[in-house]
């Protein structure tokens, strides 16, 4: 993948904007999921916690965020966390939610986000045959 090109794609379209975009939107939106995981006995994700405690979504999106949650693939995405909390995309995901929180004026104590301040695994070259 080379960034440099799709930041400036001739059509104005950037697919680095668009997953940005996106994963904005899924931080917002799933910003207190992992209060709603259970243990890998019984259901392991709760609806209607998720929900109740979910404060910043309108009730009107309620019908449609049941759908969401109740997808093969957040379900899948769920148990996997269960599984390996410790794997980068959790990781990863969990530390975006935490930065937005970090942000928030209403947020006294900054929780560190190692994962996401660590350059280890920084791409800083890219080989093109």
């Amino acid at each position: 993948f080379d960034k440099s090109r799709d930041e400036g794609a001739e059509d104005g379209f950037s697919a680095t904007g668009l997953r940005d975009a996106f994963l904005r939107l899924f931080v917002s939106i799933f910003r207190h999921y992992d209060k709603c995981t259970a243990t890998l006995e019984g259901d392991i994700f709760s609806v209607a916690d998720f929900l109740s405690c979910s404060t910043h979504l309108p009730e009107r999106c309620h019908p449609f965020m049941q759908q969401v949650v109740s997808t093969q693939l957040f379900e899948n995405f769920i148990f996997e966390k269960l599984v390996n909390p410790k794997q980068n995309e959790f990781l990863f995901f969990d530390e975006c939610i935490i930065a937005k929180q970090n942000r928030s004026q209403l947020q006294r104590t900054k929780v560190k986000t190692p994962f996401l301040s660590d350059t280890a695994d920084e791409i800083t070259e890219i080989y093109t045959p």
